[in-house]
């Protein structure tokens, strides 16, 4: 549980930066569409990590 936990956190982290990262490309009138396919990838991956941790949760509360 503890490694679902931390790589949840640095997924996170890579979301973050990622959101940052286009903030900044649309102020500067630069392309994003590079920036907007890696978030598109990385929030897919944080979601499925997330949902593998719940459904690791609820089992744990069925067998308990």
């Amino acid at each position: 549980m503890l490694q679902q936990n931390a790589e949840i956190v640095a997924a996170d982290e890579e979301v973050t930066a990622l959101l940052h990262r286009l903030r900044e490309l649309h102020r500067a009138g630069q392309d994003k569409s590079a920036a907007a396919g890696l978030l598109v990838t990385k929030i897919k991956r944080l979601l499925r990590l997330r949902d593998q941790r719940d459904r690791d949760l609820q089992k744990g509360a069925d067998t308990a």
